[in-house]
């Protein structure tokens, strides 16, 4: 009994440097560390940061060096609580869900999840409208960062702000956050597009003749009217204002 005991001692979980390296629990393992490489520990964000009103963000560290009594962990996924979507899905309006696996820069295959919700009930026509925004602002966010980045700037609550701010010109948005962001499988991985295709895309778009002239014609009715609330992605509507 007293050889099993000595076998196992307890370590110290520290977090990565985005979250400031701090203590965030112990956890039991075997004197030779190398049975803990690997182990997961999830933990609400509100424990192991100073941002306490997110408590609905769920952190998934993984054990990646063992330093005397001292566990060392980086970040493998980010995730919002299902007890907090829940709420947010029975809210009036439609979904728009989105789902991108992406090769960052730091060449880390990942899955991100967007969540949408509209105000109001769209036609298919308007989600159309509104997922492809979304998938282009989320895609422009994602192209110069890093994993450790990329979860940093989603846990500030800037991106998505900058989002809505931008998507609600198309149609009126309700709620816009991150589900999840989490690194792919060495099987799954091989699906992955990789940034630097997401940048080329956009490069071409910006350079291309036909994106120009439709700018230049764009131009002069944006002077003669601004957009308003009511001009949210309704085509219809617009045809008959412009017709008025």
């Amino acid at each position: 009994m007293t050889e099993k005991r000595k076998s196992k001692m307890w370590y110290k979980i520290i977090a990565p440097k985005i979250l400031n390296e701090i203590n965030v629990g112990e956890i039991l393992g075997p004197s030779e560390p190398e049975g803990l490489i690997g182990r997961k520990i999830s933990l609400p964000l509100s424990e192991i940061s100073k941002e306490l009103l997110k408590y609905y963000i769920k952190m998934t560290l993984r054990i990646k060096e063992i330093k005397g009594e001292q566990a060392y962990t980086d970040i493998v996924a980010y995730e919002l609580t299902k007890p907090y979507l829940s709420r947010i899905i029975k809210r009036k309006g439609s979904r728009v869900d989105l789902i991108k696996d992406i090769k960052l820069k730091d060449n880390k295959p990942i899955r991100i999840k967007g969540l949408l919700m509209t105000a109001f009930r769209t036609t298919n026509r308007q989600r159309k409208a509104v997922y492809h925004a979304f998938e282009e602002e989320l895609e422009k966010f994602v192209i110069d960062k890093d994993f450790e980045a990329l979860i940093s700037l989603f846990i500030s609550g800037k991106p998505q702000k900058e989002m809505i701010s931008r998507i609600k010109k198309i149609y009126p948005v309700k709620f816009l956050d991150i589900r999840s962001i989490e690194i792919l499988s060495p099987k799954k991985e091989s699906k992955a597009i990789n940034v630097k295709e997401i940048e080329e895309k956009y490069k071409k778009q910006a350079s291309s003749p036909k994106n120009q002239e439709i700018e230049e014609e764009d131009e002069e009715p944006k002077k003669k009217k601004e957009t308003s609330p009511d001009d949210y992605g309704n085509e219809e509507i617009e045809e008959e204002n412009s017709t008025n």
